[in-house]
């Protein structure tokens, strides 16, 4: 059989894993594991390079009312960043701090 070119099969892992916890009527917390390892994209020198992610997020929310809630959410980058210039795989650190509304109608 001949192998068409794009033919190629590429492997790249993911999972995530959460728990939440309901402190009250009003109060709940939530803590998160994102993991992706792009294995057979890895030093491709393609954009899929960037399928690698390692990252805890810890958030709480404050319910005013049952459909209007704010939130407080912290991201932590765990992976190190990529020394080289290609532009490509995991360049800069992508920690952050999140602040907002969520109202639902």
């Amino acid at each position: 059989m001949e192998e068409f070119p794009g033919d190629e099969k590429y492997r790249w892992f993911g999972a995530c894993a959460g728990a939440d916890y309901v402190h009250s009527e009003r109060w709940a917390y939530s803590l998160l594991f994102n993991y992706a390892d792009a294995n057979d994209f890895e030093d491709s020198g393609t954009i899929f390079e960037g399928i690698d992610i390692k990252t805890v997020t810890r958030g709480a929310s404050y319910y005013f009312m049952r459909n209007l809630k704010g939130m407080l959410e912290l991201n932590i980058d765990l992976l190190e960043e990529d020394d080289d210039i290609d532009l490509v795989d995991h360049e800069t650190k992508e920690s952050y701090i999140l602040l907002g509304f969520d109202a639902a109608f």
